[in-house]
């Protein structure tokens, strides 16, 4: 079920984004190279943010970028086991891009689609795990590029599912659906999220948030996640990837970041691009002994790395500003 908060004055879009200075979660993609830069901290802080394929400026760069393009198409070598990170909170997902499978006890929540070739995988993770692909209600879309958004027309073929995207980012795959061999086709126009929309199914509600940057229309989710007895916040940063230019655009980013610090209940990151730690800390689980820390719950890393990232956007910001004409 969607609900929505009642609107009043200064709630409106416009407003909202003037309004943002909060809190996320992750790393950063240099629009000059081929290869990410990260910036993580504590232990499931790193991401990798990625959005269009790198732009080949001679030979060796065009065939560093072919080698990544066929390792990210490559089953065998992009498969992990999927694995549950917190009581009903699974990751389903490959090496390159997460998705997470969240149990609501009344139905199944994913967050991200993958893309071809890694759709069936992504189908046989969920039955792995002893689900029932046909009882997915809800894929969460957290941005409209290839590798978050290019198996959701698969999804809503085989299970039904309601797929939910931000606005800006619905006309985003609807107009402009990947690039060259990027390009997928979309899924039917279904459900638009919203800034500050809840899903509600079963125990869980997901909220909804609008944090704008990687692309126009970025949706971040936080939820509770449950380890035994403890509750904690866990915030899935929807677009953590610095790939882009223009200051408004950097604007927008630095003021979701800023959004993102403000919810220090925040203990909890599930990045939407895997960490270089991630699969350890997943591995780690299988060991750990009764009563002991949770490995995925740091609320101190998850700031000191929201930091990171809005220092190294503040100074993008500059170089863009110092270098428009």
């Amino acid at each position: 079920m969607l609900t929505r908060p009642t609107r009043g004055p200064g709630s409106r879009p416009a407003d909202l984004a003037r309004r943002m200075a909060s809190d996320l979660v992750a790393l950063v993609l240099s629009p000059l190279v081929l290869a990410p830069l990260i910036l993580a901290s504590g232990p499931a802080a790193a991401e990798e943010g990625h959005a269009r394929l790198p732009i080949a400026q001679d030979h060796a760069a065009q065939a560093a970028a072919d080698e990544q393009w066929f390792g990210w198409n490559d089953p065998a070598a992009q498969y992990v086991e999927p694995f549950r990170i917190f009581d009903h909170v699974y990751f389903v997902g490959m090496r390159y891009v997460s998705v997470y499978l969240i149990d609501t006890g009344d139905g199944l929540i994913l967050i991200d689609a993958l893309f071809d070739p890694h759709v069936e995988r992504l189908v046989q993770n969920i039955r792995t795990l002893g689900f029932d692909p046909q009882d997915v209600r809800y894929v969460l879309i957290t941005h409209g590029h290839f590798d978050h958004a290019g198996g959701a027309r698969r999804l809503q073929e085989l299970t039904g599912a309601r797929i939910g995207m931000s606005g800006p980012d619905w006309d985003l795959v609807i107009d402009d659906p990947g690039d060259g061999r990027a390009r997928f086709v979309p899924p039917a126009r279904d459900l638009t999220l919203r800034d500050g929309d809840e899903i509600k199914l079963g125990r869980t509600v997901i909220h909804c948030l609008r944090t704008p940057g990687h692309t126009e229309g970025v949706a971040s989710f936080t939820f509770d996640v449950h380890d035994g007895e403890a509750t904690h916040t866990a915030l899935v940063f929807g677009g953590v990837g610095q790939n882009f230019e223009g200051a408004e655009r950097f604007e927008m980013y630095i003021d979701s970041v800023d959004r993102l610090l403000a919810m220090e209940e925040v203990a909890v990151s599930l990045p939407n691009h895997l960490g270089r730690n991630m699969l350890e800390l997943g591995q780690g689980l299988t060991s750990r002994e009764p009563g002991s820390p949770h490995p995925f719950v740091d609320a101190a890393g998850i700031q000191a790395w929201l930091h990171r990232l809005r220092a190294h956007a503040v100074d993008r910001l500059a170089t863009d500003s110092t270098e428009a004409p």
